[in-house]
């Protein structure tokens, strides 16, 4: 379809050629479970410099599964258990992959 073909009136068919049919799309299979810790990935500003960590210091639990076409998670605190606002994709969170070490070495301040 070029261009000055498309209007108003076949905007649904526009949309469904350039975007597919969603009803056809499977769900992910979420790569997280409730439960499990995680830490959040802090953004970098453009041209920020430096080596340090992208991702929070903080740890926190997987609250909520939302299954969708591209999975979303709920996160809450891990130790006053309040829910955070908003929903964080997968590629937004990394799983901790050894929580003791890392809550003895946060507590005593040599995590980065």
């Amino acid at each position: 379809m070029d261009p000055p073909s498309a209007n108003l009136d076949i905007e649904a068919q526009v949309w469904t050629n350039l975007n597919g049919n969603l009803f056809d799309r499977k769900l992910e299979k979420p790569s997280f479970k409730v439960d499990d810790m995680v830490f959040i990935s802090k953004r970098k500003e453009r041209f920020e410099k430096g080596y340090g960590n992208n991702l929070s210091r903080e740890i926190f639990t997987v609250h909520k599964v939302l299954p969708r076409i591209h999975v979303v998670f709920k996160l809450c605190r891990d130790f006053n258990n309040g829910v955070i606002a908003g929903r964080f994709y997968e590629k937004e969170i990394q799983k901790v992959k050894d929580s003791g070490k890392v809550l003895l070495l946060n507590s005593l301040h040599l995590y980065p």
